[in-house]
């Protein structure tokens, strides 16, 4: 039994041995990856920081623009109503100055076509051959 208990035991530490082996190359490569990573996240930290700093640069730029548009519309449509109101009193104007012209142009028209008839129909008469 002395013999087995050697062997086992000669496993053993020729297993750990093996495991020793393996894990140290092993971790020097997971140390080596981890490296890498650590340099790969510090550059995108870096370009992450200009980028945040550009979309900050670029949403103060928009709130500007927006607010001035705001101002330009609301400018616009304080000459949209001054226009309105222009219209609606050169509205009232025109139609102040054709109740006030209308009849009489109307009426000197009337009386021009009444003129116009009187005349023909004298003409007529006067030039129409006698039939006797």
């Amino acid at each position: 039994m002395s013999i087995f208990l050697e062997v086992a035991l000669g496993l053993a530490s020729l297993s750990v041995v093996l495991l020793v082996v393996c894990l140290i190359p092993a971790l020097f490569l997971i140390k080596r990856q981890l490296d890498i990573l650590v340099q790969q996240s510090e550059q995108l930290k870096g370009k992450l920081e200009i980028l945040v700093n550009d979309s900050n640069e670029l949403v103060r730029n928009v709130n500007t623009m927006v607010s001035r548009v705001n101002c330009q519309l609301n400018t616009s449509g304080e000459v949209v109503d001054t226009v309105k109101t222009w219209t609606d009193r050169t509205g009232h104007i025109v139609d102040a100055v054709g109740s006030i012209i209308e009849p009489p142009i109307f009426s000197a028209a009337e009386k021009i076509n009444l003129l116009r008839r009187g005349v023909v129909t004298f003409l007529q008469v006067l030039f129409r051959p006698k039939s006797n």
